[in-house]
């Protein structure tokens, strides 16, 4: 029970240690996200660099790689299962050997990996370059369990994670922070999204490329592919989605995402700004489901928005419709109050 007690300090130093972005830094990086530097799918096209400047590498063990987003000078957005062991209805624990009771795990809780075990992950740019170590990972709603995996609702483990670096990055024309959406508005049905990553694009006959006959690791390629985002019915009683997730499709239906893809970001333009809408979890690639019938699962990165801007500093403003909503709903509430006070 010690150690359990030792976690828990832990979580809360955590929480006092963590660098959050300062209001400063959060509207410098509402000035400089999402611009672009200049004008691994499978099947997807080959990415100039500095295209995609906020597309990086997530290493989490020597043969362990993801995509990630950076959003900040020190966070990069990218999926949970890269650095957790998944079970059925939630998480088992951590790949980093960080201790995870779910006895001391409430239903909402997000779990923080600390800077020791948290830096055996590790960032690089485009050109497979080092940038930096986490110090801490932030793998959000980590405690919370699938109670009815039967329900009439596809449903998954939350599998969003922010890796918050132990530097600041320099950024260059070729390392540049996307913007960061607002809601799940962002990710609606119907949207054209563009996917970069840096999975793997295995031969059609295959589910994985062959290794190297040389046992060399082969220098990661960011591909695109242009995907949209499902409809789905929310109302009836099928073929439903959790609003933290979506699910999408190649706009050309003979692409779709692979291992290596996971936590990679999901782009839309929003007001001139390429803002991250969604982080790839899951995908038909191994199942050889490539075609019209493949598909991607996506974490929305606006249903985790307001955890983002409390945890982080990394805050959105609401978009200005919403904010004439509540100011119209506001006037509506005071009207009848000033006829009874004339």
């Amino acid at each position: 029970m010690r150690w359990l007690r030792i976690v828990t300090i832990l979580q809360l130093i955590a929480l006092l240690e963590t660098k959050k972005l300062t209001e400063e830094e959060n509207d410098e990086r509402l000035e400089q996200c999402g611009s672009m530097a200049k004008n691994k799918v499978f099947q997807g096209a080959e990415v100039d660099k500095g295209v995609a400047p906020w597309a990086v590498l997530v290493y989490t063990s020597p043969s362990g790689m993801c995509t990630g987003t950076l959003i900040s000078p020190r966070h990069v957005i990218s999926a949970t299962h890269c650095s957790a062991e998944e079970g059925e209805t939630g998480w088992k624990g951590t790949k980093v050997n960080y201790p995870f009771n779910r006895d001391k795990c409430s239903e909402d809780d997000h779990f923080i990996v600390t800077e020791v075990m948290g830096s055996k992950v590790s960032v690089y740019d485009q050109s497979d370059t080092f940038i930096g170590r986490a110090k801490f990972l932030f793998m959000f709603q980590f405690c919370r369990v699938i109670t009815d995996k039967n329900a009439f609702q596809e449903q998954w483990p939350d599998d969003f994670m922010i890796v918050e670096l132990s530097e600041d990055v320099e950024y260059t024309p070729y390392l540049q922070p996307a913007c960061v959406a607002r809601d799940i508005e962002d990710n609606a049905a119907g949207k054209n999204l563009m996917f970069y990553g840096y999975g793997d694009n295995p031969p059609k006959h295959l589910n994985a490329s062959l290794p190297d006959p040389n046992g060399k690791r082969k220098k990661p390629v960011l591909r695109k592919e242009e995907i949209q985002v499902l409809k789905i019915n929310k109302e009836g009683t099928t073929n439903r989605i959790d609003d933290r997730i979506f699910k999408a499709r190649s706009v050309s239906e003979n692409s779709v995402t692979c291992p290596g893809d996971s936590g990679g970001g999901a782009i839309r333009t929003i007001d001139g700004q390429k803002t991250v809408v969604g982080t790839m979890m899951r995908t038909t690639c191994a199942f050889m489901e490539r075609g019209k019938n493949a598909y991607e699962i996506y974490a929305s990165v606006g249903f985790y928005a307001e955890d983002i801007c409390k945890l982080t500093g990394i805050c959105t403003p609401e978009r200005e419709s919403s904010v004439s909503n509540k100011n119209f709903e506001i006037l509506v509430f005071l009207i009848p109050i000033l006829f009874i006070f004339q």
